[in-house]
């Protein structure tokens, strides 16, 4: 009897010495889950810091884009583009108002000379002195057409010229502001919307793009994103 109780006290003592040894794995278990729990935790503090200051950077980028956008579309303010009119071998150079030849050596018309009559032929009135810049812009199409782009003076000049642009209708010939590229991307885009009846006209004035919807609330539109629902 003896020897079966030291025979069970002994296998007692090792069932304690190994759920000793499992409490002991279990508590290091424990912590080291406790360590990580910390770690990931702090992990993920750094990660929506670091997303918090990637946020505020883009919203800083778009922001200066925005800026820079609108200071190059500012420099554009007394510009017109000129479209649909066969300029006979333009000038490369820049011409200047009144200060420019009004014929190149082979008796051409200056670049200048040749708008200026189409314009006037058909009622859009503007003289030579009223211009500070006038020459070609890219190559001419297959069929010698080149857009042509005005620097006026004054901004009240470019708004009467504006206004009189609706007498070229019919004539192919089109005056349009100078817009930036993506502000000239915004209107294509409102253009395409009006072909397809999504909203009722769209236009510019003094640089900024305006649409009218269907239900006839004008407004004007700074983003692209402002046209998504019409999409």
């Amino acid at each position: 009897m003896a020897r079966r109780a030291n025979a069970a006290n002994a296998d007692l003592l090792e069932i304690k010495d190994a759920l000793s040894s499992i409490t002991k794995d279990i508590s290091d278990l424990n912590k080291t889950r406790k360590d990580d729990s910390i770690t990931i935790k702090k992990l993920l503090e750094t990660i929506r810091s670091m997303e918090r200051i990637m946020k505020e950077k883009d919203e800083k980028i778009v922001t200066l884009e925005r800026r820079i956008e609108e200071l190059e579309q500012h420099t554009r303010k007394e510009d017109v583009i000129v479209t649909g009119i066969k300029i006979i071998k333009p000038y490369s150079q820049v011409v200047k108002g009144d200060s420019a030849p009004s014929t190149d050596r082979d008796g051409h018309d200056s670049v200048e000379t040749q708008v200026l009559e189409a314009l006037n032929d058909r009622g859009v009135y503007l003289k030579s002195e009223e211009i500070e810049i006038c020459h070609t812009l890219g190559k001419p199409s297959e069929n010698g057409f080149q857009r042509v782009i005005i620097k006026l003076l004054s901004r009240k000049t470019k708004v009467c010229m504006m206004i009189n642009a609706k007498k070229l209708k019919g004539t192919g010939i089109y005056i349009n502001e100078h817009l930036t590229k993506r502000n000239a991307d915004i209107a294509r885009t409102a253009r395409d919307l009006r072909k397809r009846n999504k909203i009722e006209a769209t236009w510019t004035r003094d640089c900024k793009i305006f649409i009218k919807t269907n239900e006839g609330k004008v407004s004007i539109v700074k983003d692209s994103e402002d046209l998504s629902i019409f999409l």
